[in-house]
Formats: C-alpha cells, structure tokens, sequence
C-alpha cells in the first residue's frame, strides 16, 4: 500500500510539473508558477453582482483559499471596475499568499484592469516577485498576455486544457454563488 501510494504521489507530480512547464512555454512566462489564482465576475443586468476567487497548488485545488465576494463599490454593469474592486479586495485578504500566476475569465479590457488593481494593491509575497497574470476568453478559447499577445488555446494541449479547467473552475464557482 505504501510503495502504491508513493508511486502515485509521483506521478500526479511529475504530471502537474510537465503541465506548469508548457504554461510557462505556452504563455511564455518568467518563471514556471507553483500557484495559480483565477477571478471571474458574475452579474446579470447590474443587479447582485458578485466576484468569485479560487486557488490551485502544487497540484490541487485549495479549496480554504477560494473566495466569494459581494461587489461593494460598483453600481450597475461595470466589468471592468468589478473586476477590479474583487482582485484588490483579494489580494490584500491574501497578502503574500498571492498566488505565482493570477487568470483573468475575460479579455483585454479586464486584463488591464487587473494590471491596474494588481499595481495599486502594494502585494510583497515572501519570494518577493509580482504576480503574473493572463486573461482567458472564450469563443475562441484563447490568452491575452501583458505584452499585448494573443496566444491560441485550441489546441487541445495539455497546458490549453488546464488553463480552460481554471477559468471553467472559477466561472462554475461565480456562478453558484450569483444564483445563491
């Protein structure tokens, strides 16, 4: 049982690490990241509109670090202030626990935004390194980087299908709450 167990445990790793490493090639990223954070916003006509945050780690989704939040700030059907108020709010919550990568479910405008919260929210994690961060969008499936590239993600690599299942994670966890 224990031999079983560790073999197991090896190969989810090696899994998640090759995974993590096409991220980083796929998105080029600086550096391979441990922690990926996602947010998304839920709203239907401005009314109840709400922010969802979720956590993955080394492999597994860290479900003590997922987050619901009200929108406070913003009246009526503002995405992009939403967005916003819901990264800042978290980040300072979570302090150097900010995970290495943050997904945005959405494009360029909610990428900028969360540029802009991620600037203004003063985030030191213990390593001392900034967040990086990319937008998913759907229809196509595709990723917008910081430098203004737009990287395909229908190929049905394994890294694509991750970075989907995180932005599918975090719009099924909004979702659920909005409707609650």
């Amino acid at each position: 049982d224990e031999n079983a167990a560790q073999v197991l445990s090896d190969r989810k790793a090696s899994g998640h690490a090759e995974i993590l490493r096409q991220v980083k090639e796929k998105l080029m990223l600086a550096y391979t990241p441990c922690s990926i954070g996602a947010f998304d916003v839920s709203t239907t006509s401005g009314t109840e509109s709400v922010g969802a945050f979720i956590y993955w780690n080394d492999g597994i989704y860290v479900t003590d670090m997922y987050r619901h939040l009200r929108i406070k700030g913003v009246s009526g059907v503002d995405d992009y202030a939403m967005m916003d108020e819901i990264i800042r709010r978290t980040l300072e919550n979570i302090g150097e626990m900010a995970p290495d990568l943050i997904i945005i479910d959405g494009g360029k405008g909610q990428l900028d935004k969360a540029r802009e919260a991620l600037a203004a929210s003063d985030v030191v994690r213990s390593d001392n390194r900034q967040p990086m961060l990319v937008a998913i969008a759907k229809d196509p499936d595709r990723a917008f980087l910081p430098t203004s590239e737009i990287v395909s993600l229908e190929d049905r690599s394994p890294a694509a299908l991750f970075l989907k299942k995180m932005r599918d994670e975090v719009h099924r966890f909004a979702l659920r709450y909005h409707r609650k």
